[in-house]
């Protein structure tokens, strides 16, 4: 007898399309859900976290002498920051606009067919926290969402009660090993690998036709599409064609093929092949969520910092972040031939 599949279909969301419809009352606690990812963000960040207007809503940071591109750590205890969410001419205006976009997001997902009454949903996504399910679940409260991810990070936000996660890899939330932690330690390589040149969702529109995902393009983000991970994605599948038949005909179980996946894995992130990290550090990163700006690649530590670590306290004292910013230690070991680095960082 067949397996009768789920019915299948594909949601154009973000993190951007999909956190301001899922506030129902702006307030320092639903904050919580972004600060507790970004410790550190300015009022202009903020504003496009939440998909507002800066020209609209500068006067309201204007009247708490909050400057937009000026961050402020810890917002959530930041007495200016705690009087705008006391201002409910704000708040009002902010909660007028979310509720419109969660009408937009709710009638482009009901073309989809999640509606309200839904009695459960399986989601599929890259990873790693899931918050862009937590979002559609808090708006459908009353359907069960069960995600299934790549690989799972540790969850930062409390989670709803129609929210359930699993992951095919590691998850953090389970087994925290070392292993498990360096896997996970740098997932934007991934990211990359699995991206497409369709842009980024920023909201929903309706016209003669029905509702459409909005999107925006980056130009650099396109660029290494085209010029390396269209490539990728097609021998991948070519590689996935050609061993089907073989797959089938063997046995093969699920933690043999998590072994043999997280072996790959690992290869891929600690030994990358010189096109993979080259593709990487030319890209732009999306961070308009939380950061509000797409994000270049690192430039570096420079040609003198072996110097600077032996003769500077202060440079020895802020390496280990200098290391970190790189976004990927050795891909970038791979990029610069940086063995000098690696063994630096292994004694």
């Amino acid at each position: 007898l067949k397996a009768q599949m789920p019915e299948a279909e594909l949601l154009e969301v973000s993190r951007i399309a999909t956190f301001a419809p899922s506030i129902f009352h702006l307030s320092l606690d639903e904050m919580m859900r972004v600060w507790n990812l970004y410790s550190t963000q300015s009022p202009g960040a903020m504003l496009k976290t939440l998909d507002l207007n800066a020209e609209e809503f500068k006067t309201y940071f204007d009247r708490y002498d909050m400057p937009l591109d000026v961050t402020i750590k810890y917002p959530w205890l930041d007495q200016r920051m705690q009087r705008l969410f006391q201002d409910d001419e704000f708040i009002s205006l902010a909660n007028s606009a979310f509720s419109e976009k969660r009408r937009r997001m709710c009638g482009y997902l009901s073309s989809r067919g999640l509606v309200h009454g839904l009695e459960s949903c399986v989601v599929v996504d890259i990873g790693w926290r899931g918050t862009i399910q937590d979002n559609i679940a808090k708006v459908f409260s009353e359907t069960m969402f069960y995600g299934i991810y790549l690989g799972l990070s540790k969850m930062l936000n409390p989670q709803y009660p129609n929210v359930s996660k699993y992951a095919a890899g590691p998850d953090l939330n389970k087994d925290d090993s070392s292993e498990d932690q360096e896997l996970l330690r740098f997932v934007a390589p991934l990211e990359m690998l699995t991206n497409s040149d369709s842009g980024s969702v920023v909201g929903y529109d309706e016209d003669q036709s029905g509702w459409r995902a909005a999107r925006y393009h980056s130009k650099a983000e396109d660029e290494v599409f085209h010029n390396f991970t269209n490539a990728f994605q097609k021998r991948m599948l070519d590689v996935v064609r050609e061993n089907a038949d073989l797959f089938l005909s063997f046995s093969l179980d699920r933690e043999l093929l998590k072994k043999k996946s997280r072996s790959a894995w690992w290869s891929l992130m600690k030994m990358p092949p010189v096109d993979v990290v080259k593709a990487y550090f030319g890209l732009s990163h999306n961070e308009t969520f939380g950061v509000g700006a797409f994000v270049p690649r690192t430039e570096g530590l420079g040609r003198f910092w072996l110097v600077h670590l032996a003769l500077s306290k202060e440079y020895r004292r802020t390496f280990k972040s200098r290391v970190n910013g790189l976004g990927w230690t050795d891909g970038y070991i791979t990029l610069t031939n940086g063995y000098v680095l690696k063994f630096v960082l292994d004694n």
